[in-house]
């Protein structure tokens, strides 16, 4: 299946979502897509096979679409609770735990594929910690895909002008 059309089926899947947070979910996923699809490309361009770890998960499109992509994806979140439904009715696999004060509940090097896109800068205690915790269970031949977002892009200035929120 290509990614815009794992992108039009989570889309489906986010519109049918009968919980409190539908009208939030679909939002996010608009404003957010084409990041989506550019983060889902990238990935397919890197991923050999493996193990999948997402870290900072909600709200669970990225994983969703990793899940499509591959069976062995896992996700972590701090608060998974707050989308059972939603993670119950795709069949995410999802971890609850606190990347910043608790330690990854894996084995050591046991993922091939970590992605933390868009969590880093929002660390606040110790992202050296948390870094060091990734990479105990990031496999010596893994791969690392961490993304932080472009605060200086034009349109990042644009909506701060407008009193938006960014990209």
């Amino acid at each position: 299946m290509s990614i815009p059309e794992i992108l039009n089926e989570l889309e489906t899947e986010l519109r049918s979502d009968e919980s409190s947070l539908r009208e939030w979910n679909v939002y996010y996923f608009n404003v957010h897509r084409r990041r989506y699809l550019q983060d889902a490309n990238t990935f397919r361009e890197y991923y050999q096979g493996g193990k999948i770890l997402e870290i900072g998960s909600a709200p669970y499109h990225v994983t969703y679409m990793l899940h499509r992509m591959s069976p062995e994806v896992t996700g972590v979140d701090i608060a998974p609770e707050r989308h059972t439904t939603f993670i119950e009715k795709l069949g995410l696999n999802i971890e609850k735990c606190n990347i910043e004060t608790e330690l990854l509940p894996f084995a050591d090097r046991s993922f091939h594929y970590i992605l933390l896109n868009e969590v880093f800068e929002h660390l606040r205690i110790n992202p050296i910690q948390t870094l060091r915790e990734i990479n105990r269970v990031l496999h010596p031949n893994g791969t690392l895909i961490l993304t932080t977002p472009n605060l200086y892009s034009i349109q990042n200035i644009v909506n701060l002008f407008l009193g938006k929120g960014f990209d």
